[in-house]
Parts: structure tokens; sequence; C-alpha cells
């Protein structure tokens, strides 16, 4: 029962929060610069056809009854209507959103597969080469920036060696989509037994997943170290080795499961920015997901897209540490809420 209290609370939380992340977006969204009017009317418009396309698009209007008529359309769940294609950005995020969770989801997975082991192995065998081999890879990985590393990535394999496909998104020139049930083309494979495309898909994910991990293992090496550590110097991990119990099982069972809480969090944060667009990665590999579309709409000073995307990535931040809080309780007995 104070579990769902606890949650109910934090969505209600919800609603101050995205009402303060609507404010700033709508405003810095007013202060880019260009006339989206004039995007629109095209570059032959005269000033009639530009007045005229600021009044249908309700430019012309004092900016605190745009924000009202916005909070409104808001509360309706109603996020406004792209300028740029005239769909609604609702229907054109939520197309975006597989590709996206699909290349982040498979990268945190085998980030946190490789990472955690490699970052408690560390410190299990503080002062070893292969502690310090370990500590110099993740300080290494988290100096190169990820434009670098996934360009590097395409020159040696895609250029050099030509053992991956070209980076033209999440499916080969040649290969069709498989039939959308899901719009996440690794389910959607799987789901119609197209073993080609699903092939095809892993291939495309290949670069870009291994672009996503170097980002995200080095920190998550260095606070399992960190934490691992911290952990194995309390008096309850002596106290259990000393009275001989099995090494193994005291590390991995008991102080790794202590050592996970910070772990967790840094996961959280990650995987909360990663879902929100990994912007460089997708602009690369000309990946279809969120951070491509949000840099395509502060382009073409496209308001309602990037204010749709600002909400839904406010959104999903809030549920990831959502999650994230409840985990501190199944990790950590003495955490109640």
């Amino acid at each position: 029962m104070r579990l769902l209290f606890y949650v109910v609370r934090r969505l209600l939380m919800l609603i101050p929060v995205l009402i303060g992340v609507s404010m700033l977006t709508f405003i810095a969204a007013r202060m880019l610069p260009g006339n989206p009017a004039l995007l629109v009317a095209g570059p032959l418009a005269t000033d009639e056809d530009i007045a005229r396309m600021e009044a249908d698009m309700h430019l012309d209007r004092p900016i605190w009854e745009q924000y009202f008529n916005y909070l409104r359309d808001l509360s309706r769940g109603d996020l406004g209507r792209s300028w740029r294609t005239g769909l609604p950005v609702t229907t054109e995020l939520l197309r975006r959103f597989p590709a996206t969770f699909e290349l982040t989801t498979t990268a945190m997975f085998l980030a946190v597969l490789f990472g955690i082991p490699l970052g408690a192995m560390a410190a299990i065998k503080q002062g070893t080469r292969f502690d310090h081999l370990i500590r110099v890879l993740s300080v290494g990985g988290v100096s190169i920036p990820v434009f670098w590393s996934g360009l590097i990535l395409i020159f040696v394999f895609y250029y050099l060696l030509g053992w991956a496909p070209a980076p033209v998104g999440r499916m080969g020139l040649s290969v069709a989509a498989p039939t959308r049930v899901s719009g996440f083309y690794l389910l959607d494979s799987v789901i119609t037994g197209n073993w080609h495309a699903l092939g095809s898909v892993m291939s495309q994910m290949a670069l870009p997943v291994i672009t996503l991990v170097f980002a995200m293992l080095p920190s998550i090496i260095r606070v399992t170290r960190s934490s691992m550590l911290d952990v194995c110097r309390e008096d309850y991990v002596r106290t259990a080795l000393a009275t001989g119990l099995r090494r193994r099982t005291v590390i991995f069972q008991d102080a790794l499961r202590n050592a996970l809480l910070p772990v967790v969090t840094t996961i959280g944060g990650y995987y909360g920015y990663s879902l929100g667009g990994e912007v460089l990665v997708e602009q690369i590999f000309s990946w279809p997901g969120m951070g491509r579309y949000s840099i395509d709409a502060i382009y073409n000073l496209d308001y309602a897209a990037v204010q749709a995307f600002v909400m839904i990535v406010a959104i999903i931040y809030i549920t990831v540490y959502l999650v994230v809080d409840l985990l501190y309780a199944v990790l950590d007995p003495r955490v109640r809420y």
C-alpha cells in the first residue's frame, strides 16, 4: 500500500514538472532565430502571404495567448501538428520511437552485461594488471566523443574493410522492411518469420549499437568498481570472509548486490538520456529515431515538434527514474516507501 501511494504521489508530481518544462520549451522555441511562417510559405512568398500564414499558424497573437492555447491542447493530450509535414507530432514521434528504443535498449543491455562484471572483477583484483587495464580503457572510453567513435567505426568497418553495410538507417536499401506488427523491426521480423529482414536489421544495428556501448560502458565500469571497493571494505564483508564463508558467495551475492545501488542510478540516467534520442548517433548513422526528428524540427523551426519532443523526453526521464527508485527496494530490503 505504501508503495502504491509512493507511485501515485510521484505521478502527481509529474504535473507541475511538465508545466515547467512546457513553459521553458515554449519560450526557448520562440527564441530560435527565423520566421517559421516564411519557411512554410516559401522564398517567393509576398508580405501578404507571410502575414496570412502567420495568422493561420496563430503567430500573430500575443505570446501569452499562444502559450495558454498550447497548455489547453496539452491538457487534452494534443501535442500539436507539425508545420513541416502537416501530421500530428504524436503520430510521428510514436512512429520513430521504436527505432530509438530498439537501438538504445540493445546497447544498454550489452553495456550492463559487460560493464558490471568487468567493474566488479577490477575491484576484486585491485592493483593487478587487469585492474590497471580496465581503468585505462574506461578513462579512455569516457574521453572519446561519441561522434568521433561512430565516424571511425564507419570509416574502418564500412569504408576500409567492407564488413559493415552502408549507414543508411534501420534496413538495407535492397531489403524490404518486415510486416509492421509492433514497429520494432527485430520483433516484427521474428513474429513474421522474415529471417532475411532480421539479418539486415541486425547488421544495420551493429555499428550504432557498438558506438553507444562504447559511450555507456566506461561509466558503468567505473561506478561499479568504485562502489564494489567501498562495499568490500565494510565490516560485514570482512566478518563474513573471516567466518569461513566462500569468497565467491560473499562477493557476488552479498557485496555486489549492495554495490549495485549507485550503478542502477548511472544506468537509469544513461538509459533515459539515450531513449530521449541519441542525436549524434542517429544523425551519423541516418537512424530514423526521435533524436534525428528533433534536429530536423529545430532546423525547420517546427515549434510543435520541438515542444512535443522535449515533453516526451521529460516523461521518459521521470518514468525511468521512478523505476530506478523502485529497484532500490528490490536491491536493498532496508529501503521503504
